[in-house]
C-alpha cells in the first residue's frame, strides 16, 4: 500500500486468487500484473494505481467473482473487460476506470449485489450485459452507468432501473432489460436513447413506476414507457424529450412534458381534473388538449404552447371551484381567440399572445396584467350569470394599444384607468360597452370614454376638445389622442421597434425570421419583437429574436417608418 514507486511484482503469482483489502493501494507507478487465478479482489485492493493497464498474460479480461468496494478505483489506464460469474461487485469498484465492455451473469441460486457508482465515470464503456437468471436475491445500488459517455447499448436483467443508473449517457441507443420500475434520474440526458425495450424484442417496456426525471432531456425519446396503469412520482419525468410526438398517462406532474416541442397528442385518464404548474410549457406545436375534465390549469402549465383558438370550461359546477393561474397561457405566439369560463383568473394567464384578437371571458374577478402586451387584442366580452359573476376589473390590458372595445355585463368594481387608458391616454376610437346605469357607464364618464349601451345599441359620444399633432420620425410615429378626464394632454407612441444605423438589403421581404419563408411565423416574431423586446427585439435574450437582417425583411409596408404592427398585419394577409 502505497509504495509510489513499485512498478512490478517478482516471483510466481499465477496461483494467486486473493488480493487483500489495500494491497496495492496508491501503487501509482505499478504497470503491470499476472493474475489469471483471481477470483476475489477485496476493497481498494487497487485504488489509485493509474498506472496499471493489465493484470493478466492472457488478455484483457476479468473474471472475478467478488469486488470490493473501490477496489479499481482510478485505474484509468486498466483497458480491460469485465465479465463471468458474479456475486459482488462493491461500490465503486471500476469507477473512473478504463474499462471497455461489462459482461456479467449472476451465479445461480446465488446473490447478485452491485454497489452504488460501480462503473460510473468510465470514458471508454462502450457495452454492457448485466444477467441475472436463476438469481435468488438480486440488490443494486445507485448510478451504476452514471457519466459512461461512450456507452452505446445496454442489457439489464433486473427488477429495477435505478437512480442514475444510465444518466448522463450521452451515447446509449439501446436498452433492453426486464426492468419495470424507472428511479430517478434514471436516463436522464440520454440524448440518442429512442425507447426502452423488453429484453431480446423490439417491444417497449411498459413500467409500473416512473419517478423524477427518470428520461428527462432525452432528446431522442419516441415512446414513454408508459400506457393508463403506470403510477408517478415527482416532477419532470419527460422534460426536455424534443422528439416525442405523443403520450398517454394517467396522472400529470409539475414540467411532465416541459420543452417537448414536437408533443402535438396528449390522451390523459378522465380522473385527471388538475393540469400542474409547467406541465406543457414550451410545447410549442401542442394546439389540441381535452379539457372536459379540468378544474385547475396550475402557473404556467401551457405556457408557450401551440394553440391557435381556445374554447374551454374550468369550472366545477358542484364544488364552484375553477382556477386558471398565473401564466396558463402565456406567450402562445398563435393563440388568436379565447373563449373561456373559470371562476379564478391568475395574472398574465394570457399575456404576451402577440396575435391575440378576441376574447369571451366568465369569471368572478379580472386580475392586473391577465391580458398584458397582448397588442393585436381588439375586442373583449366578460359574461356572468348566477353561478359566475364579474365582481372587478383589474388593470388587466397593460400595452394592448390596438383595443377597440371591452363589453362588460354586469357591475363589476372597475380599477383606475383599468381598460381603454394607455400611458394616460384613452386608446382612439376605444368604446366600452355595458348596461345604462352601472359601474361601465360610470367609468366611461369619469374617463372621457364613449360609452356602448348595450340595451339600445347605441354609442354615447364623450367628447373633449384637444389638440391634434401628428409627428413622424424615421421609426416612431406619434399620435396624440382624447386624453382622460382631469389629466394635461400628453401623445400616445404606438410601439415600434426603432432602426438605427446602416439599413441591410433586404433578402426576402417578409422573412423576419431568416428561414428563407413567408409564413404566419414571421408575424408572430414581429409582434413578438414589438411587445416584449427584451426578450424577441434585436439585443433580446431569447436565441430566436429577431435579428438586424429581420427587422430588414420585416419592413413591408415601407415608408421608412421601421416595424410595425401593420408589417406583421399584411404578412398574414
Amino acid at each position: 500500500m502505497g509504495c509510489t514507486a513499485l512498478k512490478e511484482i517478482g516471483g510466481d503469482v499465477k496461483e494467486i486468487s486473493v488480493i487483500g483489502k489495500e494491497c496495492f493501494s496508491g501503487c501509482t507507478a505499478l504497470e503491470k500484473l499476472n493474475l489469471p487465478a483471481l477470483r476475489i479482489t477485496e476493497a481498494s485492493a487497487f485504488q489509485d494505481c493509474t498506472s496499471l493497464v493489465s493484470i493478466s498474460d492472457s488478455g484483457n479480461a476479468i473474471k472475478c467473482e467478488d469486488y470490493g468496494d473501490k477496489c479499481f478505483l482510478n485505474c484509468s489506464k486498466l483497458g480491460i473487460a469485465v465479465s463471468g460469474d458474479i456475486s459482488t461487485i462493491g461500490m465503486s469498484a471500476f469507477e473512473n476506470s478504463a474499462v471497455k465492455s461489462v459482461n456479467l451473469n449472476g451465479m445461480v441460486g446465488g446473490t447478485i449485489v452491485i454497489g452504488d457508482s460501480a462503473f460510473a465515470n468510465c470514458p471508454l464503456l462502450e457495452s454492457a450485459v448485466i444477467r441475472s437468471e436463476g438469481v435468488q436475491k438480486f440488490s443494486v445500488g445507485n448510478s451504476i452507468f452514471n457519466k459512461c459517455p461512450k456507452l452505446g447499448s445496454a442489457v439489464y436483467e433486473g427488477p429495477i432501473i435505478t437512480s442514475n443508473m444510465f444518466a448522463d449517457c450521452t451515447s446509449l441507443a439501446s436498452v433492453e432489460t426486464s426492468a419495470d420500475i424507472f428511479e430517478n434520474k434514471a436516463f436522464q440526458n440520454c440524448l440518442k436513447l429512442v425507447q426502452v425495450n423488453k429484453i431480446g424484442t423490439k417491444d417497449p417496456v411498459i413500467a409500473k413506476n416512473i419517478n423524477t426525471y427518470a428520461f428527462e432531456n432525452c432528446a431522442a425519446l419516441v415512446h414513454t414507457s408508459s400506457d393508463m396503469n403506470t403510477a408517478f412520482k415527482g416532477s419532470s419525468q419527460y422534460a426536455g424529450c424534443k422528439a416525442l410526438k405523443s403520450a398517454s398517462v394517467a396522472v400529470l406532474t409539475s414540467n411532465m412534458f416541459k420543452d417537448c416541442e414536437s408533443l402535438t397528442d396528449i390522451k390523459i385518464s378522465s380522473d385527471v381534473k388538475q393540469i400542474p404548474s409547467g406541465c406543457f410549457a414550451n410545447d410549442v406545436n401542442l394546439a389540441k388538449f381535452d379539457f372536459s375534465n379540468i378544474n385547475k390549469i396550475d402557473s404556467a402549465a401551457f405556457r408557450n404552447t401551440g394553440f391557435t383558438a381556445l374554447d374551454l370550461t374550468i369550472y366545477d359546477a358542484d364544488t364552484k371551484v375553477g382556477i386558471i393561474d398565473a401564466n396558463a397561457f402565456s406567450e402562445c405566439g398563435k393563440l388568436a381567440s379565447v373563449k373561456a369560463v373559470s371562476p379564478e383568473i391568475g395574472s398574465y394567464a394570457f399575456a404576451d399572445c402577440p396575435v391575440l384578437k378576441a376574447v369571451t371571458l366568465k369569471t368572478n374577478k379580472v386580475p392586473s396584467s391577465a391580458f398584458a402586451s397582448d397588442i393585436m387584442l381588439e375586442n373583449v366580452i366578460f359574461e356572468s350569470d348566477d353561478d359566475i359573476t364579474l365582481k372587478s376589473i383589474g388593470s388587466a390590458f397593460g400595452k394592448c394599444t390596438g383595443l377597440k372595445s371591452v363589453t362588460i355585463n354586469g357591475n363589476p368594481t372597475i380599477g383606475d384607468r383599468a381598460v381603454g387608458i394607455i400611458n394616460g391616454q384613452v386608446i382612439p376610437g376605444f368604446v366600452i360597452w355595458g348596461h345604462k346605469g352601472t359601474s361601465a357607464e360610470t367609468y366611461a364618464t369619469a374617463n372621457n370614454i364613449d360609452f356602448g349601451d348595450l340595451d339600445t345599441k347605441t354609442i354615447v359620444k364623450n367628447e373633449v376638445t384637444t389638440t391634434t399633432k401628428a409627428t413622424t420620425t424615421k421609426a416612431t410615429t406619434t399620435t396624440t389622442a382624447k386624453p382622460v378626464s382631469g389629466t394635461s394632454t400628453t401623445k400616445i407612441i404606438p410601439l415600434t421597434t426603432t432602426t438605427v444605423g446602416k439599413t441591410l438589403p433586404v433578402t426576402t421581404y417578409g422573412d423576419a425570421n431568416c428561414d428563407k419563408s413567408v409564413d404566419l411565423s414571421d408575424a408572430v416574431l414581429i409582434m413578438q419583437s414589438i411587445a416584449n423586446p427584451d426578450k424577441f427585439g434585436l439585443s433580446g435574450s431569447d436565441k430566436n429574436h429577431i435579428t438586424e437582417q429581420g427587422q430588414a425583411n420585416a419592413d413591408v409596408k415601407g415608408g421608412g417608418d421601421g416595424v410595425t404592427t401593420n408589417d406583421a398585419l399584411t404578412i398574414q394577409k
